[in-house]
């Protein structure tokens, strides 16, 4: 009876998580560890930043308003991080990619030398941007990589997770595609009160018109 009860207790006491610390190793670490290198709450406005891409372009958070944004913090040495890429190619990329979705991967503490050709090889194909002073990952968390965060249209953290686990992407492609959708409803019903108003307001032009000319004809 004593084995067992000790088992229980051993399994019961810990989570742990696999992530990159800043010792450039992967290993697990509790889940209480992780969270207090957190700096961000959900529901909070996502901390604004602006970095240089790939591309050569700039990346600033805040031009995304009105879009679901998804910012992944990430290495190019961290096991965890490399192993999620194909996720977020085939799981994320490929399936929301659109006007309405906007992703980026921040490589934290990295040359484009080291991440061009890692981005290149895996054929990665959504924005990736360069956090080489750590400045934009330190308005997030102090440790611990992979990183990913949802952002709703109206800039707040909807979901946010630290490592890389099957059952935490799997939610979170989840809270990507109801936010997408709560997205589209909303714009729908904008829209379609536009039309009301403007059909509304032609009906009123056209009884007004009707009016006027039965008075005209009476005259």
């Amino acid at each position: 009876m004593i084995r067992p009860l000790l088992i229980v207790v051993a399994l019961s006491t810990t989570v742990f998580l696999a992530a990159c610390s800043d010792g450039r190793q992967s290993h697990d670490d509790s889940s209480a560890e992780v969270a207090a290198a957190t700096l961000t709450v959900l529901g909070q406005p996502a901390p604004d930043f602006a970095l240089p891409t790939l591309g050569g372009e700039v990346f600033r958070l805040s031009d995304q308003r009105g879009k679901v944004v998804l910012v992944n913090f990430f290495a190019t040495w961290c096991p965890p991080c490399i192993d999620e890429m194909p996720h977020l190619q085939d799981r994320v990329w490929q399936r929301f990619a659109g006007d309405r979705f906007a992703m980026v991967s921040v490589a934290r503490q990295e040359t484009i030398q080291v991440v061009a050709p890692f981005v290149r090889e895996r054929g990665l194909s959504w924005t990736f941007a360069l956090d080489a002073q750590r400045e934009a990952f330190a308005l997030y968390a102090k440790a611990y990589i992979p990183r990913n965060y949802v952002i709703d249209a109206a800039g707040e953290i909807v979901y946010q997770s630290q490592g890389f686990a099957e059952d935490d992407f799997a939610q979170m492609v989840a809270t990507i595609a109801r936010e997408l959708a709560a997205d589209a409803a909303a714009s729908n019903a904008n829209s379609a009160g536009s039309t009301s108003d403007t059909s509304s307001a032609a009906d009123t032009s056209d009884t007004r018109g009707a009016v006027d000319d039965h008075g005209a004809s009476g005259n």
